[in-house]
């Protein structure tokens, strides 16, 4: 009897050292447990919800029959998590069957391996910005899944995250992914589309097939890829990309044609396999170039596809600056022969410019304007892009790296130590784009001038005289009432009169011999018969030159003559208190505009 009691309590020890580590606690139909040092959870199995709080990383298990819902894993069916958790750990969900939805907070940066696996009720889900890589088999097996986007913030996707996910039809991946493990898609059988939003981030994507087979990469199933939500049957790969990765485009069957520029030197090894439907290459380079390029095994509808080679290249060769009536970008382009309508959209923060080429330099290279430039972006980044059409109405294009006026000064000033007089005006030009920024209050924590030493910079002193004047004979019906600047893309100058109908058909506008004519109809006029005159064509080395505005009837002049400068304008602002920055400006547009005209002299 003692013996057979001796062995019942061996038998009982034995079942209580395989109790898991978390402690469980019990209470009608409610279970709360730990599952990370400062995490506590609690499932409520009357309504299928399990909640996890605390703060910090959340325990990985090593199979999903060690989580510590394991044995209510089929009644949960929602999950929510509080903010404060960091991460889902491996298997933590794993085999929950019933779930439906879960929440998950920007604290998660990361979701285990097999986190969700087998989830097959869970029919959508949304993944927090916060998440930066997502665990192997993390979703495998979520049967219900129909779209999946993956947010910015993750760069990487493991093996078979998302394998027989049969009912996802589309997802979408984001540029910040580099990586995505073998078989990450596999059996995806219902997906049809892939969105992306770049497609020099998509090249460069690492995908790792796993064993002989390439569904890493979700095209192998879903065959059509959407840039921007536009499906891509004309592929231009852009000037940037040097290399194309194994399987970047691996089952694209959409594609027709691909247009590759000379900075590719390699494509990886199944890249362009199964895109059943390619027929042409545009290569920008000679046939030389295209043989030099190493090209990876089973690439055939790539390779017998019809190469048409662009020997000379579309470019955008040169970038600089130049100080006409305002501050202009000059992008200098060189389109090959068998390649029309170049043009080039230029960004500047939010906003999108069109350019036609104004002209060809000596070397023959056609040169586009941007004139757009608001002093306050001068530390911004600006992006160019050319484009063209191929004989086949191909449209194409050259991507130039980003350039700020910022940039361009640096790297002048650091070119040309010696010459003194360009050191000025850079440094000026740069701290009117500071004070400019200080007065439009436009990035104002970010000056262009913030990391710089201008101890080439003009001083100030302040200004004894003006240029501001009105002489001859008043005319009662027509006065001038003033005159001020508009700090722009450009320097203008605006005068003011009052007049009435036909007292006065045109507007005469001066400077160093240059005349401009405003007709009545081309002046802004309001109910008052207050008329607005804008004149646009200052440059920076003629703020202190005097213009001359006329008034004149059918050719005779009438009322009188009104000079003015922008000096003018900087005598009467220097020591403005009222406007927060406006003294501090109106210095800085001096200075710069003394500078050019040293410059130029």
């Amino acid at each position: 009897m003692v013996k057979r009691l001796l062995g019942l309590f061996l038998v009982f020890a034995l079942i209580g050292a395989l109790l898991p580590a978390a402690v469980l606690t019990a209470s009608a139909e409610s279970y709360s447990g730990t599952c990370g040092d400062n995490l506590t959870w609690t499932l409520d199995t009357e309504n299928g919800v399990l909640e996890i709080f605390g703060t910090g990383d959340m325990n990985n298990y090593i199979s999903y029959k060690n989580n510590p819902w394991y044995s209510y894993r089929q009644g949960i069916k929602c999950i929510i998590i509080g903010n404060g958790v960091a991460s889902i750990g491996d298997h933590a969900f794993d085999g929950c069957g019933g779930l439906t939805s879960i929440t998950i907070p920007d604290s998660v940066t990361s979701i285990g391996d097999h986190a969700f696996s087998g989830c097959e009720e869970l029919t959508g889900i949304t993944i927090p910005d916060s998440v930066t890589s997502i665990g192997g088999r993390a979703f495998s097996g979520c049967s219900g899944l129909t779209g999946i986007t993956i947010p910015d913030s993750v760069t990487s996707i493991g093996a078979f995250a998302f394998s027989y996910c049969s009912g996802l039809t589309s997802v979408t991946i984001p540029d910040s992914v580099t990586w995505i493990g073998g078989s990450a898609f596999w059996d995806c059988r219902g997906m049809n589309a892939v969105y992306i939003t770049d497609i020099a981030a998509w090249c460069r994507i690492m995908f790792n097939p796993y064993s002989s087979y390439h569904f890493t990469n979700p095209l192998a199933f879903a065959h059509d890829l959407y840039l921007n939500e536009t499906l891509i049957t004309d592929l231009v790969i852009p000037d940037c990309v040097t290399s194309i990765q194994n399987d970047a485009f691996y089952g694209c069957s959409s594609l027709t044609s691909v247009t590759i520029p000379g900075s590719v030197t390699s494509i990886g090894n199944y890249a362009f396999q199964n895109c059943t439907g390619l027929t042409d290459v545009y290569y920008f380079g000679s046939e030389a170039g295209w043989n030099r390029i190493t090209i990876g095994s089973n690439n055939t509808p790539l390779t017998g596809a019809t190469i048409h080679y662009l020997a000379e290249g579309l470019a955008i060769n040169t970038a600089s600056l130049t100080l006409y009536e305002d501050i202009v970008v000059n992008f200098t382009a060189t389109v090959p022969e068998g390649l029309t309508n170049p043009y080039m959209v230029v960004e500047l923060g939010e906003q999108s410019y069109t350019l036609a080429p104004s002209r060809e330099d000596d070397q023959g290279r056609l040169v586009f304007d941007f004139m757009n430039l608001t002093p306050d972006k001068m530390g911004d980044n600006i992006k160019a892009t050319l484009y063209a059409t191929t004989e086949g109405g191909q449209l194409v294009h050259f991507c130039k790296p980003e350039y700020s006026i910022k940039q361009y000064c640096t790297n002048v000033m650091a070119a040309y130590p010696e010459n003194e007089k360009l050191q000025v005006l850079l440094a000026d030009l740069l701290l009117y784009g500071a004070a400019t920024q200080r007065f439009t209050g436009y990035n104002a924590d970010a000056l262009v001038t913030e990391g710089m030493t201008l101890e080439n910079a003009s001083t100030f002193a302040d200004l004894t005289s003006t240029d501001f004047a009105r002489t001859g004979a008043i005319d009662p019906e027509i006065q001038w009432t003033g005159a001020g600047l508009e700090c722009g893309s450009q320097m203008s100058m605006y005068f003011t009169l009052n007049t009435t109908v036909g007292a006065a058909t045109s507007v005469e506008v001066t400077i160093n011999g240059r005349t401009t004519v405003y007709a009545y109809e081309d002046m802004a006029t309001d109910d008052t018969n207050t008329c607005r005159v804008v004149f646009r064509g200052i440059s920076a080395s003629e703020y202190g030159d005097v213009v001359t505005a006329i008034l004149k009837n059918n050719g005779e002049q009438v009322g009188q003559t009104l000079t003015y400068s922008v000096n003018s304008y900087v005598y009467s602002k220097q020591n403005d208190t009222a406007v927060e920055n406006l003294a501090q400006l109106v210095k800085a547009i001096y200075n710069y505009g003394k500078s050019a005209k040293d410059y130029l002299n």
